[in-house]
């Protein structure tokens, strides 16, 4: 009977270790997600004075939160998996073609193709196409290559007006995403406009 007790009670320690090193994604509130308006705009208040801006971090406390949103990010990435594959409209009317990133069921990245021969793209390089050409199964492929092969770097950039951190995904020498991180390091931030536009929330 001890003998059980003590199997039980070392897998429970174990259990939580194994959950410690796996970040758990910012749960959804009734508050806007960072960055984001609510749907309805809330009714007319009094104008108030302007609110103080939060105190500056120290620079060591700040490099610190930038090493843990790195690491958080780190110990996501094994449980990155593929999501769904979408079209896009450019604003000049052609196509885009985006994957998702899913981490614990949330859009947490966005990947982008090339419509015509599925090419993954840099961040901020923009090829839109009149059609898709490639199919959606050699697309699927492709992004899972493309989550097994990519890693997050080793830097974090501050985004203030969303109060998160940012951590680049890479792949070959180019960066093919980002992923979101709570102010305190703590909890990876769903992607919500790729979420929107998914149409999976």
């Amino acid at each position: 009977m001890k003998k059980a007790s003590v199997v039980f009670i070392l897998t429970l320690f174990m259990g939580g270790l194994a959950m410690a090193q796996k970040p758990p994604v910012l749960p959804d509130s009734s508050v806007a997600p960072p960055g984001q308006f609510l749907q309805q705009p809330p009714p007319a208040m009094p104008p108030r004075p302007p609110a103080a801006p939060p105190p500056a971090m120290p620079p060591l406390e700040i490099a610190s939160l930038a090493e843990k949103a790195v690491t958080a990010v780190k110990e996501a990435k094994p449980y990155f998996s593929s999501g769904k594959i979408w079209q896009a409209v450019s604003p000049r009317g052609e196509k885009e073609v985006k994957g998702a990133v899913i981490y614990e069921g949330r859009i947490v990245a966005v990947v982008k193709f090339d419509p015509v021969t599925g090419t993954v793209l840099p961040e901020g390089f923009r090829l839109a196409a009149p059609n898709v050409s490639i199919s959606e199964n050699l697309l699927r492929k492709e992004l899972e290559r493309v989550i097994r092969e990519m890693k997050p770097l080793d830097g974090a950039e501050y985004r203030e007006p969303e109060r998160c951190w940012v951590v680049p995904l890479s792949l070959n020498g180019k960066i093919v995403g980002h992923v979101k991180v709570s102010e305190d390091g703590r909890f990876i931030v769903p992607d919500y406009p790729a979420e929107q536009e998914a149409g999976t929330r």
